[in-house]
């Protein structure tokens, strides 16, 4: 496998997801990605941040460029994207994913103050994208990674423990490790779906801050226009498609491909953020990271996952356009 041009791959999405949220100078460029929660074995140069802007507008990434005030210093940004109509003033919500709660490696001191800026802003909803357990039996030796041992325990712990928002929710979907395969006598496995497992505990516990949306995929209508906010996990995996779950009402899209504006994707634990299109409109699309430590495998061939999740604002002006400022929270 070619890890240098994996890095190159994984620092230009960094760059994207940078620029999309301020003008950001070379020189910052490199004091971030050379930071403590990136590769220290691999130093990004100035030269190689040239390349991969120039490698990035070659591909139709629309970046500009400012001086400051004394024009001395070059800065580089990508416009945000609008859209028409709407009928309120702003909104925000958080995107995150991949907690893996149970693991030993499950990083809750930065999900606690995760959810802790979310409650400081007054923000009602963080969507979650999957994998919310480490689940058990995923791999071998799996159980040597988790510090709850048991699909009763993770859940229940979730439950108990997971944090909340003083306000609102925390709507997910199930991921992979979400959906459990248990060896039964007669030699076949039992799938359970871990969300249903959440969603009954905490209906006892009385949390109705946890909402279960779905398994895969889920979408939710985010304003009174009617776009769609889709969250996403690896649908192509086949080990969980036996589960077929209604949308709730309130959530159930007709023809919801018209009004698709951003699609939030977990599995992969990559923070990143780009613009698709969508006939013909852009799409905001975000990987959402995850709140699990790499582990010392993914350090020694100097692949990083930083701990991170998005807040996402969205403002509606006068003139009816829609302007989408998305914002990346990273953890050290």
């Amino acid at each position: 496998m070619d890890y240098w041009k994996q890095y190159v791959e994984y620092i230009s999405q960094e760059i994207l997801t940078i620029l999309s949220t301020q003008p950001t100078s070379v020189g910052e460029m490199i004091h971030y990605l050379n930071g403590p929660s990136h590769n220290k074995n691999t130093k990004i140069k100035i030269n190689e941040i040239e390349n991969i802007l120039d490698h990035l507008s070659n591909e139709g990434h629309e970046i500009n460029s400012i001086t400051n005030e004394k024009g001395v210093e070059e800065f580089f940004h990508i416009p945000y994207e609008t859209y028409n109509k709407n009928s309120e003033d702003s909104i925000s919500f958080g995107l995150i994913s991949d907690t893996h709660w149970g693991a030993k490696k499950c990083d809750i001191e930065s999900l606690n103050k995760y959810y802790e800026i979310i409650n400081e802003r007054g923000i009602e909803t963080v969507f979650h994208c999957g994998d919310l357990i480490s689940g058990i039996n995923m791999y071998e030796n799996h159980d040597e990674d988790n510090s709850l041992k048991t699909l009763d325990e993770q859940c229940l712990d979730v439950v108990e423990n997971y944090p909340n928002t003083y306000r609102g929710q925390t709507v997910f979907i199930i991921g992979n490790h979400d959906c459990i395969s248990l060896e039964e006598s007669n030699g076949e496995k039992e799938k359970i779906d871990a969300g249903v497992k959440i969603e009954d505990m905490a209906f006892e516990k009385g949390r109705d801050d946890l909402v279960y949306l779905g398994a895969c995929v889920g979408r939710v209508v985010i304003d009174k226009l009617g776009n769609v906010l889709e969250l996403t996990h690896d649908i192509n995996k086949q080990d969980y498609k036996f589960i077929t779950q209604d949308q709730n009402d309130y959530i159930t899209i007709n023809d919801y491909t018209t009004h698709l504006k951003i699609i939030a994707e977990g599995h992969f634990h990559k923070t990143r953020y780009y613009l698709g299109k969508n006939n013909g409109d852009s799409i905001h699309q975000f990987g959402c990271g995850t709140f699990l430590k790499p582990s010392e495998s993914y350090l020694k061939r100097g692949l990083y996952t930083p701990i991170s999740g998005w807040i996402v604002n969205i403002n509606y002006e006068d003139n009816g356009s829609m302007t989408i400022l998305p914002e990346p929270i990273y953890f050290e």
